[in-house]
């Protein structure tokens, strides 16, 4: 018979085959061979099939078409474990022998089927005795979380039709490979104390443990929970009105007619701050998460433009601001103090990003015949052509994950989208039309940007996200811009 166990966590599957021994002073003794035991796993449709599904039956036959020699319903035997089926097959070479035995190099077929008939069947060759494991399908991952339903069950103690088996966000198979917990709710937890949870750092598909591998600066988060909010400012009046993911609706009064808005990260806490940044006085207003209310002077009283980024790698947002007219950049580094350089000239638009996947921002312009100019932290100076002339509007972001910024462009005329993707490669897609906003952000949670559009007249945002797909979502009026 096989017997099936749990040995210290893990799946056991041993043959117990009797040994008998026939004596006497007349009769031949005859010691009957070591017999040949499959056992597996069976799954079919991607779902694993278990005891509780006793329709199921595996036969096997000597020949195709030819008699069962043996046969197990799933269930049948409660020694056995629950994922597997087990079969007994005797071999004898020498007689005496019956009809039901096979040999060494035989062949012998096995076919699984339910209720409704068939459903697959497989073939081995039997060259050795003793044990051989035989599956019906893959391993099963019926939650499709990156762990088998069988190293679930015996190892690891999660719920294998649950991919979440603690439900705090964060899948069981990556708990499991980053050294986490799948049976307690960590999901808050700084692991590395790099100032990023357990969560965000699963959204962000960066390493829990590693403090010098922290997720990048998210667009808009307002609740610090990694994924962009909805948001948009009124000029008028410097009311924000924010939809935030994790805690809903909120709307305050900050800043007045003339500012611009420049919300980000200013304090490294995970949480964007609400910003203003005045071009006539080249001033930033910030309400910090943290750190309070602080005002600075940043940039000329010429044309300058905020752009304001973690210039220093310290995970602080850093205020900054590009005069159009000089291409002259003027830093407030929360690490290294006030910084300036001549990158660019009056027809050079910024486009500031991390080019180089260093966690730094590099300081970048494209110019609108399609030329891409970036002094790169790490990499140097580079000039990469991708675009043409009129009608595009850059948008540089991370589209594929892999912490690079990727060349990118909106058509507005046509409505196209035309990304250089840093390692999964070019990508054009047609989403939207002549008179939307290009927004920025990550709206699922998967480290990827996400092509997003604001309709201003109407209110509406229309997304098109990279895991989670198409998502509409009404929120703002005609005389609302919207965030950043």
């Amino acid at each position: 018979m096989v017997k099936a166990w749990r040995n210290n966590g893990r799946s056991v599957v041993a043959a117990v085959l009797a040994v008998i021994v026939l004596s006497g002073s007349s009769v031949l003794a005859i010691l009957p061979e070591p017999d040949k035991v499959l056992y597996g796993t069976i799954t079919v449709n991607g779902r694993a099939v278990t005891a509780v599904d006793t329709q199921y039956l595996v036969e096997a036959r000597a020949t195709l078409g030819g008699p069962v020699l043996e046969s197990y319903r799933m269930g049948a035997n409660t020694n056995y474990h629950p994922y597997f089926y087990g079969l007994r097959l005797t071999l004898e070479a020498l007689p005496p022998n019956t009809g039901r035995d096979l040999a060494l190099g035989d062949t012998v077929y096995l076919t699984l089927r339910n209720g409704a008939g068939p459903v697959t069947e497989v073939d081995r060759a039997v060259l050795q005795r003793g044990l051989s494991r035989v599956d019906f399908g893959a391993v099963a991952d019926t939650d499709r979380d990156d762990l088998p339903d069988l190293d679930e069950f015996d190892t690891h103690g999660t719920n294998p039709l649950d991919a979440d088996t603690d439900g705090d966000g964060m899948s069981d198979g990556w708990e499991v490979a980053n050294n986490l917990n799948p049976l307690l709710d960590d999901a808050d937890v700084d692991s590395d104390h790099d100032g990023y949870s357990n969560l965000a750092e699963f959204r962000k598909q960066t390493d829990p443990w590693d403090p010098n591998d922290w997720p990048p600066a998210y667009h808009n988060d307002f609740d610090g929970d990694a994924l962009t909010d909805f948001g948009v400012y009124h000029p008028p009046t410097g009311d924000w009105y924010l939809l935030t993911s994790s805690n809903g609706y909120d709307s305050f009064q900050f800043g007045w007619y003339g500012p611009r808005p420049v919300p980000a990260d200013y304090d490294g806490d995970g949480i964007t701050d609400p910003a203003v940044y005045d071009r006539t006085e080249g001033r930033y207003y910030i309400m910090q998460s943290q750190d309070g209310f602080r005002t600075l002077l940043c940039g000329t009283n010429g044309n300058p433009v905020p752009v304001p980024a973690d210039y220093d790698g310290d995970r602080k947002a850093d205020p900054a601001a590009y005069d159009q007219n000089s291409g002259w950049w003027t830093i407030e580094s929360s690490l290294l103090g006030p910084l300036t350089r001549q990158f660019g000239w009056r027809e050079a638009v910024p486009v500031p990003r991390d080019y180089d996947g260093d966690h730094i921002t590099d300081l970048a312009v494209y110019h609108y015949e399609g030329y891409w100019y970036l002094l790169m932290s790490q990499d140097g100076f580079e000039v990469r052509q991708f675009g043409w002339n009129g009608g595009a509007v850059p948008m540089p972001e991370d589209y594929d994950r892999d912490g690079l910024a990727d060349l990118a462009l909106f058509h507005g005329p046509t409505g196209m989208w035309y990304i250089l993707r840093s390692r999964a490669g070019f990508l054009s897609r047609q989403f939207g039309w002549d008179g939307p906003i290009p927004v920025r952000g990550d709206w699922d949670g998967d480290g990827m940007a996400d092509i997003a559009l604001y309709d201003m007249p109407n209110g509406a945002w229309y997304i098109l996200r990279s895991s989670e797909g198409f998502l509409f979502r009404q929120f703002g009026w005609w005389a609302a811009m919207p965030l950043p």
